[in-house]
């Protein structure tokens, strides 16, 4: 019970109540992978650097062949900077559930930084189609055409993104830029779900800001 509680905590974004109920697991269960790939993935959404790492270590150490876990650890690794890590980490959970839509999807930015467009969108659609409600596959869908000149599809992209999780705080981020292009090398074409995105001045995606962590 207690993990289902923490699990529906994060999926709601109630870091208190996932803390409390993990807090609970581990007095019952100190070794369980699971609790510590919850706890891992916490704090990997919170950029809690070196406490999601000692926690997802934590759950490879008990379950070594975690795919789940390899690709939080890839996640993370990404927002460290630390791309040679993720990749591997990535390649892991990939080897081992090649349908890993987060491992997919964070494989998939690690192209898009190096230049490599179409194979992030080929990682990109993948995850997509494995699961159809992950907005950030759209998400980064959208900046993989926009890389290869494909503005139609980008906007399209975006919009897909809009109807799956408008929630996301880096949705909103590229459609202000999408549609105001304020600072953008060329303009992208305006969409019909600008009027709901509130005016947020672009910033070049940082280390981090490419992350595949879920928004929700």
């Amino acid at each position: 019970v207690w993990l289902a509680t923490a699990e529906l905590a994060l999926f709601e974004g109630d870091a208190r109540t996932a803390r409390h109920a993990l807090a609970a697991g581990f007095e019952l269960d100190s070794n369980n992978a699971d609790a510590w790939f919850s706890r891992g993935s916490l704090e990997t959404e919170r950029e809690n650097i070196r406490a999601a790492r000692t926690a997802l270590e934590a759950a490879l150490k008990s379950r070594p062949d975690f795919p789940r876990a390899q690709a939080e650890r890839g996640t993370l690794e990404t927002l460290a900077g630390d791309y040679e890590a993720a990749r591997r980490f990535y390649e892991q959970a990939l080897s081992a559930a090649p349908d890993n839509y987060i491992a997919l999807t964070g494989r998939g930015i690690l192209k898009l930084k190096s230049g490599d467009s179409r194979g992030a969108l080929d990682d990109f659609l993948r995850a997509g189609v494995v699961e159809p409600g992950f907005g950030r596959a759209w998400l980064y869908s959208a900046a993989a055409f926009y890389q290869l000149g494909e503005t139609q599809r980008a906007r399209e992209a975006l919009h897909k993104a809009a109807q799956l999780d408008p929630r996301d705080p880096l949705l909103r981020q590229m459609i202000s830029a999408s549609c105001r292009a304020t600072s953008t090398p060329r303009g992208m074409p305006k969409g019909d779900y600008c009027a709901w995105a509130e005016p947020v001045p672009w910033e070049a995606p940082r280390s981090g800001s490419w992350s595949a962590e879920r928004s929700t």
